[in-house]
């Protein structure tokens, strides 16, 4: 998949439109499939420190994306304003971690054959609806938050300088979130009590964004990230620990971010699309506190320490 991303985002930099919609078909294909499997990789390779590999890796990606953001206008402006560079420098990285990966293929996994299971469809489990409501909710946040939160405080009478700043927080202050989140969730035994815990910055961000846009706006935005950011890597802790066993966490991934992913395609459409038809924000903020709600009521249930498939 590594090398898939490489032709794909190198195919994305030729600059020839029919070349770039292939680059960006291959590209995505290959992010899906290594978002599915990723937790079910750290599931088999690390069974004892599923929250701390977890928390390493949604770090880095965070950390990724958010160092690519910042440095790919000033790529385009060294290379006289050719924008092609901006996005074939990653497919070197993406060829650079493809030739690093290549010596594991000398080491197999071996591990006891696992006891023969009736194969129950987690579409048709409980607690797996629930672990995937909850990965649906903070996808719809996230990806919400990131289209649209700038846009609501600039019309609320904030400049855009500084809505581009608090978008800045937003993203930056989700970074050492998603790392640390999933530790402080392996270390409080009452998981429900973990949730609500990690729950705290949005419980405190969103009511203030609804009903108090531009009072605190930078506590907001800072909460918000906080919050987001912590989401993102339980949600991808829990699918690595709540399967029975890494083949279940594989199955649980696909079905928790197939949900989560269509919610992210919804949701910002839907805000938007409640404020152009009721020509205020007001409403479509009223959503989003709907979601918090609902995405609260999810992980405390899908929070639980049952494994799932295991019977």
């Amino acid at each position: 998949m590594l090398l898939f991303i490489a032709i794909g985002q190198g195919l994305r930099a030729s600059g020839a439109y029919d070349i770039m919609v292939v680059g960006t078909i291959i590209l995505g294909a290959a992010i899906a499939v290594l978002n599915v499997l990723t937790p079910s990789l750290v599931r088999r390779s690390f069974p004892t420190h599923v929250a701390l590999v977890t928390a390493l890796y949604t770090f880095t990606m965070s950390s990724g994306a958010t160092i690519a953001a910042f440095v790919s206008i000033p790529i385009r402006n060294a290379a006289d304003g050719d924008w092609r560079w901006s996005l074939g420098v990653w497919a070197v990285f993406a060829a650079i971690a493809f030739v690093c990966w290549l010596p594991m293929l000398r080491y197999r996994h071996v591990g006891a054959a696992p006891a023969p299971v009736a194969r129950i469809s987690l579409w048709k489990n409980v607690e797996a609806w629930w672990l995937a409501l909850f990965f649906g909710c903070q996808s719809l946040m996230f990806y919400t938050g990131t289209a649209w939160v700038a846009k609501v405080f600039i019309d609320h009478g904030i400049s855009e300088a500084e809505a581009a700043t608090l978008l800045t927080l937003f993203n930056v202050f989700g970074i050492p979130a998603a790392f640390g989140a999933p530790l402080i969730y392996s270390r409080i035994a009452n998981k429900k009590l973990a949730m609500l815990v990690l729950h705290i910055p949005l419980i405190i961000a969103i009511p203030g964004f609804v009903f108090a846009t531009t009072e605190l706006p930078y506590v907001w935005a800072v909460c918000m990230g906080l919050g987001q950011g912590s989401m993102i890597s339980i949600a991808l802790t829990l699918v690595g620990m709540r399967g029975a066993d890494p083949q279940t966490s594989a199955r649980l991934s696909g079905m928790a971010q197939s949900v989560g992913y269509l919610f992210a395609a919804i949701g910002p459409v839907l805000f938007g699309a409640l404020h152009d038809l009721l020509g205020d924000w007001q409403v479509a903020l009223y959503f989003l506190f709907v979601v918090v709600a609902v995405q609260l009521c999810a992980a405390m249930r899908a929070g639980s320490s049952a494994k799932i498939g295991a019977d």
